[in-house]
């Protein structure tokens, strides 16, 4: 008897090579079997539909131009709406044969850390932030430095995947405030809350993953806040070493003094004030003879000036992480997740 939502056909069309270790998992019955043949078909923490699946994105928007998909497909308009329809159709699908393999992993190991790891990396994409908590703690306990790192990652995600990721490290983190504070946002977000019902939806319509997540975990934007559990000493300080991302100007204030960075754009200032000075006098402009428009002129400078400092620091931190991990961090999460 299946105990899955699609059958055995529609899992060999929806890929023949996740297909081949399926049968392969259901004949060993192996944890890791069954992690191979979910990974074959998660789609979630590669490629661009993971960030997007479930981003509201409309086909022929602005976002949709913006957001890259429109790149891959390379057809006329009506041919493209069609692929478009169908990626997206493929890939919710994908997302629930997965899940139901991570489960089946979990189930015969329930300390299988790449199971779990992507499991609770599915469910933040899909915006279920109460079931994901529930398997990142464990991803947490059974391997901690990997784990900060894929959940720093996921966190420079964009759109609403990269939030949810963010409200889970809220919540290890015990930052109750600040997760409140932004639930509280997020209410307001209709897109949001529509789109984490659509989501719901799609993984309850499996009958294995329902039971086995959603009958036993809240929801936490229909609840509004995640029950806090003890922590145990070794568990206190969980995230305490791996906030969200910061900007570039933040993360150089905590290791250069204030009056270095003042210096920067006060440098900065003056090399791009004195060519717009020379420009303005050369057209018999004169800022200084006007006190608003000298004000108005070291404004620009100013703003110019920190716009450029924090692109320079921004390319230079992208670099030097670049060079410490050897990939981006979004590429070195990745590779978290395959090195097994």
């Amino acid at each position: 008897m299946n105990i899955f939502l699609y059958s055995d056909n529609e899992l060999k069309e929806l890929d023949e090579n996740g297909y081949s270790l399926y049968l392969v998992a259901k004949q060993r019955n192996s944890s890791d079997d069954w992690y191979q043949a979910g990974d074959k078909y998660d789609k979630i923490y590669i490629g661009i539909w993971g960030d997007y699946l479930f981003s509201g994105i409309k086909f022929g928007t602005r976002e949709f131009v913006q957001s890259g998909l429109s790149g891959f497909l390379t057809y006329l308009e009506q041919t493209q709406e069609m692929i478009f329809d169908i990626s997206l159709l493929q890939n919710k699908r994908r997302l629930i044969v997965s899940c139901e393999f991570y489960l089946k992993a979990i189930e015969l190991n329930s300390s299988h850390y790449f199971a779990n790891l992507q499991l609770a990396t599915a469910l933040t994409a899909a915006l279920q932030i109460a079931s994901s908590c529930v398997y990142w703690k464990r991803c947490i306990q059974l391997n901690k430095s990997d784990t900060l790192r894929a959940l720093a990652a996921d966190s420079m995600c964009p759109l609403y995947r990269g939030i949810a990721t963010k409200i889970v490290i809220m919540f290890l983190d015990g930052n109750q405030s600040k997760m409140q504070n932004t639930l509280a946002q997020l209410q307001s977000d209709k897109s949001f809350a529509e789109q984490m019902r659509e989501a719901r939806t799609l993984l309850e319509s499996s009958p294995y993953i329902k039971s086995r997540i959603f009958d036993s975990h809240n929801d936490l934007l229909l609840n509004e806040s995640i029950p806090t559990e003890a922590k145990s000493p070794e568990q206190s300080d969980t995230l305490s070493t791996s906030p969200p991302p910061k900007d570039s100007l933040e993360r150089v204030s905590d290791w250069i003094p204030d009056w270095i960075i003042s210096f920067f754009v006060l440098l900065l200032m003056f090399a791009i004030g004195f060519p717009m000075y020379m420009v303005l006098s050369y057209f018999g402009i004169n800022p200084s003879s006007n006190l608003l428009l000298n004000i108005i002129f070291v404004l620009i400078a100013m703003f110019l000036s920190i716009m450029i400092l924090g692109i320079l620091f921004d390319v230079f931190f992208h670099i030097r992480d670049k060079i410490i991990s050897g990939k981006s961090p979004r590429e070195d999460a990745h590779s978290i997740r395959k090195k097994n």
